[in-house]
């Protein structure tokens, strides 16, 4: 594991942090369902992209700037909870549907640079792209249909890796065990 993943690490637990501020601040199931609800979808993005860095060992300037703006949109993402609380989930969104556009990126770039990944990479670039879509559309409309819009971009991130043609393309670029046990490891250690 590499310096970058520990930094990117690192921005989640503070927005875990933030998280967990905002549950002490919001005590009751309410609140425990406002922090599950953005927990998950943050999660997701966390998962994602360690399957990502775990298939895709890339360690060059432009990667690095695409990790960073993921960093960023993560970041934002903390900063935003609190507002959250307050009604305001625009920003969230926004920085949400960055953090995915920036995970479909990471795969359209496997594919433009890993011929041999390409039917791996497509599927995923295309269907966390259109994730990222669905989360951006839902600022164009009202409740509770942006509430549906969230509902299927977050079953698409879900779904989408355990499909039988996926999962059959992703067995031809395993994941490294121990180093997903490492990952999930150190993270629940930092948190």
């Amino acid at each position: 594991m590499g310096w970058l993943e520990l930094f990117y690490d690192l921005v989640y637990v503070a927005t875990f942090i933030q998280l967990g501020n905002a549950l002490s601040a919001n005590v009751g199931l309410m609140g425990f369902l406002a922090v599950a609800g953005l927990l998950a979808p943050l999660w997701l993005t966390w998962s994602h992209f360690t399957f990502f860095m775990n298939r895709f060992v890339v360690d060059d300037l432009a990667h690095r700037v695409i990790v960073f703006a993921q960093m960023f949109a993560i970041g934002t993402m903390a900063v935003c909870v609190p507002s959250v609380f307050h009604g305001d989930s625009q920003s969230f969104v926004l920085a949400y549907a960055a953090a995915r556009l920036v995970i479909a990126a990471l795969y359209a770039r496997a594919w433009v640079h890993t011929p041999g990944a390409r039917d791996v990479a497509a599927p995923f670039a295309l269907g966390f792209g259109f994730g990222a879509l669905c989360w951006l559309l839902s600022l164009t409309v009202p409740a509770p249909w942006s509430y549906m819009l969230w509902a299927l971009a977050f079953a698409i991130d879900v779904v989408l890796p355990f499909t039988h043609r996926v999962f059959r393309l992703t067995s031809r670029f395993p994941v490294d065990m121990m180093h997903m046990a490492e990952r999930y490891g150190l993270l629940t250690i930092i948190v």
